[in-house]
């Protein structure tokens, strides 16, 4: 779909992702972290849609951006991150880009632009390449102007309609977020994180307008949220929501084709699944009469039946 149903272009997809992420994964948590401790790339809440929120703070990649490999596996262990712990198939599977550009030009020497081009159109060839249709959108904040045309170099032409410049990202930011998802420097009410302290990425309940702001916790069972005083929202007494992650195994992440060529192979499988509801009535008109899970009581009553139930388990389905 991403290449126009070129079969030729799309084998060329192919093999990109065979060399930009298949080669270099599976990456190790313990070999990144000195690099994620930059605090360069990180996730941190999500957007009204409830899409993960990447930030990009271009003055930490001071020491990242002279290695093109280093930044490269970096990127693809953050991203990586994100469609493991981050996405719901058939229900959240886009994210949002923050590109912050503050001080940038303090860390960018004449003679470095050749070397920060180039890196910069390598991490731009894997966000399009290899995570094609991810990105939804992309907001470029505190850019200054020695670095317009380079950031302009640097986005492919079809891509540029989803690229935008903000002016006042406290001003603008908060009409796409609710404040307890974003930190203080954008307008949110989550205190400005250090590099260090980035790491586990942090998530929090109330994306949609919720009045419940307590952190929650990463797949290992660490708090992805600090516990350092201040006078913003992490003040608060922090008691970690219970992670899901256990319930959301591999089956969950990669979904199922749905070929209606071949429907015995996957109609069954897919009526008792844990459907949204453009997936349950894509289902119910081919025969199969459903109905959608709309809340997450639903959703744990459909894993614990596959839980008490082994033989008959349930999946979660991406309906294409």
């Amino acid at each position: 779909q991403h290449k126009r149903f070129d079969p030729s272009r799309a084998m060329d997809l192919v093999q990109t992702c065979l060399d930009e992420r298949v080669r270099r994964l599976p990456l190790r948590e313990e070999d990144l972290l000195a690099d994620l401790s930059y605090g360069a790339m990180y996730w941190h809440g999500r957007d009204r849609k409830c899409r993960p929120c990447l930030v990009v703070r271009i003055e930490r990649f001071a020491e990242l951006i002279k290695e093109r490999e280093r930044c490269i596996r970096m990127t693809i262990f953050v991203l990586e991150y994100a469609l493991r712990f981050a996405m719901v198939p058939g229900r959240v599977e886009n994210w949002v880009v923050l590109v912050d550009f503050e001080n940038a030009s303090d860390i960018v020497s004449f003679y470095q632009l050749p070397t920060m081009c180039l890196t910069a159109k390598a991490l731009s060839q894997t966000l399009e390449s290899v995570y094609c249709c991810r990105m939804v959108w992309v907001k470029l904040l505190n850019l200054p102007t020695i670095l317009r045309s380079i950031v302009q170099s640097v986005i492919p032409a079809d891509k540029k309609k989803k690229v935008s410049a903000i002016e006042d990202p406290k001003k603008e930011l908060p009409k796409y977020f609710e404040p307890s998802q974003l930190e203080a420097r954008y307008g949110g009410t989550r205190r400005d994180l250090k590099g260090h302290e980035t790491y586990p990425f942090r998530f929090y309940p109330g994306c949609r307008g919720a009045t419940t702001a307590r952190p929650l916790t990463c797949e290992s069972g660490r708090s992805t949220a600090s516990s350092t005083s201040d006078s913003t929202v992490d003040t608060e007494s922090e008691e970690a929501v219970t992670s899901l992650h256990h319930l959301t195994g591999r089956k969950f992440h990669e979904g199922q084709l749905w070929d209606t060529s071949a429907t015995d192979r996957w109609i069954d499988d897919a009526a008792e699944s844990s459907l949204p509801p453009q997936a349950a009535k894509a289902l119910s008109s081919l025969g199969h009469s459903v109905e959608p899970c709309l809340s997450l009581d639903q959703w744990k009553d459909h894993c614990k039946e596959a839980t008490l139930n082994p033989g008959h388990k349930r999946k979660h389905i991406i309906s294409l």
